[in-house]
């Protein structure tokens, strides 16, 4: 733990109970190993090479790159003996205390675990395996408030458990499991303390992209999201001063810097304009608020990732629950105020039909007026073709997204981002930035928005949106919260005997 971490934790008591991630791991390999293909070496060894070429091109993982029967034979084995980590935490307030819950889940890869089709094959039940095996596990519980310097004391602990996932498993079989971390899950806020990104301000998304071009569809296409690494160069590689801090433990190294500081940074970066210090602290925005390393390195800044057995984990641009359900909830704000007379009153009555009186709406409530708004508009007829699109591109969106990783093909991505793009083409026709009545521009085409138009598509291409829903995690916060109110008191997570304290309990008087 560096210097600067070990004052932090000492500014404030914390305190947690953890299930160690190898319990976790070992407990899903044994659940869901049902599940698995699991194949013994001798099933590799009998197939011949049009087989090997078969499964791989059945799984997208063939290249016609003159590899060997014998290197094909280990390249499939390797596939179907590797699980990928999903990880997913929120911060959160129960009972006036805020707290952070991190939970973990393995991912579904038919690689490794049998589709429902083969599954029913083989058993003769139905089920659908990707539910079962997706379903997140408590990882830890933690007294925490929501800034950043209290979240990232945590991060030590959450990196050692990661660490170990190098070391491989044992299946009921005895053949060798591997576990890769791979990604990380999670609303916005979330997704930005991971990354080591602003929260807010001009760039509020991983890619970068600056909050006057978010109307620009062409420019938000061409900003790529930093991977790990990239972002570990730009703070560590590129910057003297910003290198300098950080490897002496300061969590926000570019915060406060001085006027000297801020010059010698920019000629490190190859800036050498500006005059004031605002001018130069403006300039920084070339680095497009990353303000320091991703949370899980901030401990261990000097180690390569490949040591910390993080080279393939990254961070997912789009959570469903909330991009789809927050665009859902502006688009019907704001869409009816630029409609006809007629028309606004006839969505603003199946608005009000579908929610009714409910004080609090949920992303489900959103979707669900969303289907069912645009199935009886487009029944009666009453409204035109561009706002009609525009409901219906939305709707399709929200099911492509929230299908299953057996419906995904190249064919749905690109109706995916074909749909994407003539919704947001129709929203700007629609709803003119100089004539916005609800809600700013930068709200209407802010972050639920971009995500779903830019990253979408590039996202579904390697995972299905149903594995980046969090909304099994999110229920945990609400079971805690329901507990509390009936039972008047906070329930504690059940401790195994590896929990472990995140250090010494505060003291009575604190507690009090």
């Amino acid at each position: 733990m560096t210097k600067e971490l070990e004052i932090i934790k000492k500014e404030f008591p914390t305190e947690g109970r953890k299930i160690p991630l190898e319990e976790i791991r070992s407990k899903t390999l044994q659940d869901y190993h049902q599940y698995m293909r699991d194949y013994p070496d001798s099933h590799y060894d009998n197939l011949t090479h049009e087989q090997l070429v078969q499964r791989l091109a059945e799984l997208n993982e063939y290249k016609d790159d003159g590899l060997t029967e014998e290197k094909l034979r280990l390249k499939l084995k390797k596939l179907e003996r590797t699980r990928h980590i999903n990880i997913w935490h929120d911060n959160s307030c129960v009972a006036n205390h805020g707290y952070l819950l991190c939970m973990v889940a393995i991912l579904y890869d038919p690689a490794i675990y049998l589709t429902n089709e083969e599954y029913k094959t083989k058993t003769g039940k139905t089920v659908d395996v990707q539910d079962v095996v997706e379903k997140p596990h408590l990882h830890f519980l933690a007294r925490c408030r929501s800034s950043e310097d209290e979240q990232i004391v945590y991060s030590e602990t959450r990196l050692s458990c990661l660490q170990k996932t190098a070391t491989p498993l044992k299946s009921p079989d005895g053949n060798i499991i591997k576990d890769v971390p791979r990604f990380f899950k999670g609303d916005s806020p979330a997704r930005q303390f991971e990354d080591g990104q602003q929260e807010g301000g001009h760039f509020f998304c991983n890619c970068g992209c600056h909050a006057l071009m978010i109307d620009d569809l062409a420019h938000t296409q061409g900003c790529p999201l930093y991977s790990i690494q990239e972002r570990v160069d730009i703070v560590m590689k590129h910057g003297t001063v910003c290198r300098r801090k950080t490897l002496k433990g300061k969590t926000k190294p570019l915060a406060g810097l001085s006027r000297p500081d801020l010059e010698q940074e920019l000629a490190a970066r190859g800036i050498y304009d500006g005059k004031t210090k605002q001018d130069l602290q403006r300039l920084l925005e070339e680095m497009h608020a990353i303000q320091r390393l991703p949370a899980l390195l901030v401990c261990k800044p000097k180690a390569p990732l490949n040591e910390l057995h993080l080279e393939n984990y990254e961070i997912l641009p789009v959570e469903p629950i909330h991009d789809v359900g927050h665009h859902i909830e502006n688009l019907l704000l704001e869409l009816p105020h630029h409609l006809s007379t007629t028309e606004k009153q006839a969505m603003q009555e199946s608005i009000a039909s579908c929610m009714g009186t409910k004080e609090t709406k949920r992303g489900c409530d959103y979707r669900e007026t969303l289907i069912k708004m645009t199935s009886y508009l487009q029944q009666k007829k009453l409204l035109t073709d561009k706002p009609m699109e525009a409901l219906e591109t939305l709707t399709e969106l929200q099911r492509i997204i929230y299908t299953s990783d057996e419906a995904r093909s190249p064919q749905l991505v690109l109706r995916y981002n074909n749909q994407a793009w003539y919704h947001a083409i129709l929203l700007k026709q629609l709803i003119k930035a100089d004539k916005m009545k609800k809600l700013t521009t930068r709200k209407m085409a802010g972050v639920y928005f971009h995500d779903l138009v830019a990253h979408g598509g590039d996202m579904l291409r390697i995972v299905s949106g149903r594995s980046a829903n969090a909304e099994e995690e999110e229920r945990n916060f609400k079971h805690h919260q329901d507990n509390y109110k009936e039972n008047k008191q906070l329930q504690r997570v059940p401790a195994c005997p590896k929990c472990v304290a995140e250090s010494p309990s505060p003291s009575k008087e604190k507690e009090e």
